[in-house]
């Protein structure tokens, strides 16, 4: 059986680019529940040139249109919260996640959509279960920069695979988590259009065909009732860069 509810500090990251993974030293990690020590952090070596051309600013009735076409967006891409702070205290009781001082955490309040304050991302109950920390660990900060998603695009059970495989490399194999490992393992796929949110668990992992007899045998694909209305808000680290808009659509097909 697969458990990653008493794992240890996953605390490195083997960087990621479209290129040859590169090692960057960044601010330590620390997970909920354990020691901190070194890690690695993912940035670009060869930042882009950027053509930025002086446009004109926008008229208050502009902003005043785009801003009621994100909320009618929103509301129908999210689902109220059902996430309580009794829900998230369970939580901490499981040892999952910091007490509300600690963690900076709160819960929605009748909120219909996520709207959080400067210095806050917003994630779900189920992360947390499935080995989700805050601070985010690099090598996931890496894989959203990568796949160009954000961290609201993911499904519970993907957070899953990304744990797992971080903790097999680091305390099985004994190796930083490998990029290419990952990918050769892999692959990101977008959702069918049919139903649900496109931006909630918009996109999934998968194992590639002929993986799963070469890989380790767990219940990836359990099924989550409601999982997407069990979200809240968490402090994100000073320093933290975590991919996390709330009303981005994933719009291609990657792998």
């Amino acid at each position: 059986m697969c458990d990653v509810t008493e794992r240890p500090a996953i605390l490195s990251i083997c960087c990621i680019q479209r290129g040859s993974p590169v090692l960057y030293p960044a601010v330590a990690y620390q997970s909920p529940a354990f020691a901190t020590t070194a890690s690695y952090h993912c940035r670009p070596q060869h930042p882009q040139t950027l053509n930025t051309k002086f446009k004109a600013c926008p008229t208050v009735e502009m902003a005043k249109s785009d801003s009621k076409k994100r909320a009618k967006m929103m509301a129908k891409e999210w689902k109220k919260s059902r996430s309580t702070t009794r829900s998230l205290n369970d939580l901490v009781g499981m040892g999952l996640l910091h007490n509300q001082e600690l963690g900076g955490w709160r819960a929605p309040e009748g909120e219909g959509y996520p709207a959080p304050r400067a210095g806050e991302i917003v994630v779900f109950e189920d992360y947390f279960k499935r080995g989700f920390g805050v601070p985010v660990h690099p090598f996931l900060q890496g894989l959203l920069l990568y796949y160009e998603i954000r961290i609201c695009n993911l499904h519970p059970n993907s957070i899953l695979l990304v744990s797992t495989f971080i903790h097999l490399c680091e305390a099985y194999v004994g190796i930083e988590p490998h990029f290419d490992l990952f990918r050769y393992l892999f692959w990101l796929m977008k959702k069918g259009a049919v139903g649900g949110s496109k931006i909630v668990g918009g996109v999934y992992l998968n194992l590639h065909d002929g993986m799963k007899n070469r890989y380790l045998s767990c219940p990836w694909n359990t099924s989550l009732t409601e999982w997407y209305k069990r979200w809240f808000y968490i402090r994100e680290e000073p320093g933290s860069t975590t991919f996390c808009d709330n009303g981005y659509i994933p719009e291609k097909r990657v792998s």
